[in-house]
């Protein structure tokens, strides 16, 4: 559960980490026969900074216009992991808080009180009725936890948590409609 500082858009960095890394996560898994993966990945996969996500799940498919080299890379990497579903017996999923926040917070919450000091957060964007998610960090910390007791069921609710739980529509390698948690 790693990435670069989404608002330092380095397209480089994010490749490196959230693609790059990735895999190579995934082949040190496959390898070592790792019976779990679970990746962490983001809200910002399916969202295009327009359309509002209401009652959003796994159909949602990649947004065809990432806001940034964060979110288009985070896309890249949850792809690969849900490929690699299957792989040796690995099974995966991909979960996708959004603007994770909590005790030890050193760049949400202070980017947010400092932009209010700066006298930057006097705006509004829209009819002020939007919805945006805020995730605790013990929140993230119990879905990983739900996660994995879901993949490590060994029944019908592994394969709806697991990659495998594709649409039925899905290819195995078209990533625009990814199950995730």
């Amino acid at each position: 559960m790693a990435a670069p500082n989404s608002s330092v858009n380095s397209h480089q960095l994010h490749y490196a980490v959230n693609v790059q890394g990735t895999k190579n996560v995934i082949d040190a898994c496959v390898e070592l026969k790792v019976k779990r993966l679970i990746y962490t990945s983001s809200a910002s996969v399916v969202f295009d900074g327009i359309h509002g996500i209401i009652n959003g799940d796994e159909s949602l498919p990649y947004t065809d216009k990432p806001l940034d080299s964060y979110s288009a890379t985070k896309a890249e990497g949850e792809a690969a992991i849900l490929k690699a579903n299957g792989t040796n017996g690995l099974l995966t999923c991909s979960l996708r808080p959004s603007s994770i926040f909590g005790p030890g917070d050193r760049l949400f919450v202070p980017s947010l009180a400092a932009a209010a000091r700066a006298g930057k957060s006097k705006f509004m964007i829209g009819d002020g009725n939007n919805i945006y998610d805020f995730t605790y960090v013990e929140n993230v910390a119990h879905a990983h936890i739900c996660a994995d007791r879901a993949l490590a069921s060994e029944q019908e609710v592994a394969e709806k948590a697991a990659g495998a739980g594709r649409h039925k529509d899905q290819s195995a390698s078209s990533p625009s409609h990814p199950p995730v948690m």
